[in-house]
């Protein structure tokens, strides 16, 4: 696949890489991420998640923004359409917790659906099928 961008800034001020667009409040490494999720996520380039798909916010508490990524906001422009990362009844929802510059996986788990709540730290709702959870930071993990 051959990307076309006219000018160098529009791909540095956009975030633009070969079809991938992430969420434009993402940090840098948070981008690195998203695009990493969206070209597995479509098995190559030509990916883009929804403002809904790749969210950084805080979810541990800390105060440092996180990363919650829900492959049901991912649109792919290959023959796939949408994410492989997703069946038929849930799509892969992972969340990174922010250590230092870098993000760590902390939670990889299959959704129907995604709501976080407010709160410090926000209770992350995930549901499959008529079965819902709820997930909260406990210091250590999501439980």
């Amino acid at each position: 696949m051959i990307c076309r961008i006219s000018t160098i800034v529009g791909l540095a001020a956009s975030g633009l890489i070969c079809g991938f667009q992430p969420a434009l409040a993402l940090s840098p490494e948070a981008k690195r991420i998203a695009a990493s999720e969206a070209r597995y996520g479509c098995e190559g380039p030509g990916g883009r998640f929804s403002a809904k798909g790749a969210i950084e916010r805080d979810l541990t508490g800390d105060g440092k923004p996180d990363l919650l990524i829900n492959h049901d906001e991912l649109t792919c422009s290959s023959s796939l359409g949408r994410s492989g990362s997703c069946g038929a009844a849930a799509c892969t929802v992972k969340i990174f917790v922010r250590e230092g510059e870098r993000f760590r996986e902390a939670l990889d788990i299959l959704s129907a659906s995604v709501e976080i709540s407010p709160g410090n730290p926000p209770r992350i709702g995930l549901s499959r099928g008529p079965n819902s959870h709820s997930y909260r930071w406990n210091g250590r993990s999501f439980k």
